[in-house]
């Protein structure tokens, strides 16, 4: 007589222990799980995958057909496993009931399960709702995007900040510089070959072998000085261009609208990307006669230069001589302004060309791209009305183009062509700024025509023309510390009005939001550092003729 479990006892416990474990296992797990057959009829099921099908719990789930679901896309995933395959699927699901919440988004991992004898025999799988993790994935994108957007404005704003200053202090030296070199150029060194050409002239029979080469040298020099004059003319000229550029992507006012010169805008945004486009292709211009459109200025320019840059950098260095960046500007079929930047770069494969506006996508090497360039582009132009487009072809180059509605929108005249005609009397000039160098830069320049007197502070000046209101043209420096332009206009405003009435404002730029509206209220009275001192003389001529 044997005492205790017999072997095949023990087994079958150890069995059940296995199989009550499992049970437990799979019925409990959070996801769905199913067993099902070669014809995807449903042989075990959990009470999760039950719930994702939407079944009637008092139906019968043994061989549910699958293949009846309202949504067959996951299918292909399951078969695969009968070829020895894992399946996977991740996606939009219909369940079978027409049960409220609608299309659920799933993931679906399957695993063949293979018979006694290494046959697949049934597939195994679990799916899980991921419904909501996409949605706060998508969330989370979003906010990620807005971020994206805001720190991108931040930096904007910084580096527009940034900017304004430096064309500031740029364009205050600037000034005295470009008005000496004007007066030189103009008239002190056309004086001194006159009074050379009539030594030469009258004296020259008395002069000996060395006087007469002395003079001859003195006006080979003069004609040498007046050649470094004009480049260096040439040069604050080219300064004077890249400082406005660098202005027109400063403005802090980004949400005003004014009419804009497209062109004008395209030719700042050439300025600015002009190191990245030179050593790669030639730039052509192709610019049609098309009207203002209404945009703002900064964010219109930060189009124009992403666009010139795309294109730049589509090309390899080094090669210049064979490749082409084209800019175009023509009125279409509806009378749209558009813009379209071409260049003969590597052009974008054909299923890359569906995600360029995508935020962060990028086919530029880390570190090069942010991939948020196009995609900031077109909000810009979407938010002005307009739309931007590419058409692209791998090897061939690659054409973008912004279209715009166009705004018929008179602005105000130049301060000089609104004035009537110019008086040649000899009239006092007051000038007021705080830069030590422009107000005897100035003087010199206007004093063949005019008396001229200069203080570098708007108090001063208050309390000078409390003494001496007899000054004709009161040129003043919009920003200064202490007192300001504005603030000395405002005080005569309310005391002298014939005498605010006779200023005119010079300005380097980095406005705060009272100056901007400030220059809006008086915009034909503004003259922006630096300027012409032909054009000066001009404007106190026409001022003096009132």
């Amino acid at each position: 007589m044997r005492v205790g479990r017999e072997p095949d006892d023990e087994v079958h416990g150890a069995l059940r222990q296995v199989e009550e474990r499992y049970r437990v296992l799979f019925e409990k797990v959070p996801v769905g799980a199913f067993l099902y057959d070669r014809h995807l009829r449903v042989t075990e099921a959990n009470p999760r995958a039950l719930q994702l099908w939407r079944h009637r719990p008092e139906l019968p789930f043994a061989g549910l057909d699958l293949t009846t679901a309202r949504d067959l896309r996951w299918l292909p995933a399951l078969r695969s496993v009968f070829e020895g395959e894992t399946g996977r699927y991740e996606g939009p699901y219909r369940p079978f009931e027409d049960m409220p919440g609608g299309e659920l988004a799933i993931a679906l991992h399957a695993w063949p399960v293979r018979d006694g004898d290494g046959a697949i025999g049934h597939g195994m799988a679990f799916v899980e709702d991921v419904t909501e993790k996409q949605q706060l994935a998508r969330k989370l994108s979003e906010r990620t995007l807005i971020q994206a957007r805001l720190l991108q404005s931040d930096r904007m704003a910084s580096v527009g900040t940034l900017a304004a200053g430096v064309a500031h202090e740029i364009n205050n030296p600037l000034a005295y510089v470009k008005a000496n070199l004007d007066v030189l150029a103009s008239r002190r060194i056309p004086q001194l070959a006159v009074l050379v050409r009539a030594l030469e002239e009258e004296r020259i029979e008395t002069f000996d072998g060395d006087q007469a080469q002395n003079v001859y040298e003195l006006s080979e020099r003069i004609a040498q000085i007046g050649s470094m004059v004009d480049l260096a003319r040439e040069g604050s000229e080219r300064v004077r261009t890249i400082v406005r550029d660098l202005k027109t992507f400063s403005r802090a006012d980004e949400e005003s609208m004014t009419p804009i010169d497209v062109a004008r805008v395209l030719d700042a945004s050439v300025n600015m990307a002009w190191n990245e486009i030179r050593h790669r292709a030639r730039l052509v211009k192709d610019y049609g006669d098309v009207p203002p459109v209404e945009a703002n200025e900064s964010r219109l320019g930060q189009v124009f230069l992403n666009l010139l840059v795309n294109a730049a950098q589509a090309i390899p260095e080094g090669r210049a001589s064979e490749h082409e960046i084209r800019l175009r500007t023509f009125l279409d079929g509806s009378e749209r302004v558009v813009v379209a930047v071409s260049d003969t770069g590597s052009g974008i494969p054909r299923d890359t060309l569906g995600r360029i506006f995508d935020p962060f996508f990028t086919t530029k090497p880390m570190g090069v791209g942010t991939g948020l360039g196009l995609w900031i582009c077109q909000g810009i132009l979407t938010a002005l009305g307009g739309e931007i487009a590419v058409d692209s072809e791998p090897g061939r180059g690659t054409t973008v183009t912004c279209t715009l509605p166009q705004r018929y929108v008179m602005t105000h005249q130049p301060l000089e062509k609104s004035d009537p005609p110019p008086s040649t009397r000899r009239g006092r000039i007051l000038i007021v700024d705080d830069e030590p160098a422009l107000g005897p830069s100035l003087a010199i320049a206007l004093s063949d025509e005019h008396d001229v007197l200069f203080t570098r502070s708007g108090r001063e000046a208050l309390e000078l023309l409390a003494k001496d209101d007899g000054f004709d043209v009161i040129l003043c420096d919009l920003m200064m510390p202490d007192l300001t332009g504005m603030d000395v206009y405002e005080k005569l405003e309310e005391t002298r009005k014939d005498l605010a009435d006779r200023m005119i404002f010079v300005t380097g730029g980095s406005f705060t939001a009272r100056s901007a509206d400030f220059v809006a209220s008086i915009a034909p009275r503004i003259l922006e550092k630096p300027f012409d001192v032909q054009r000066l003389r001009e404007i106190v001529r026409a001022r003096l003729g009132r």
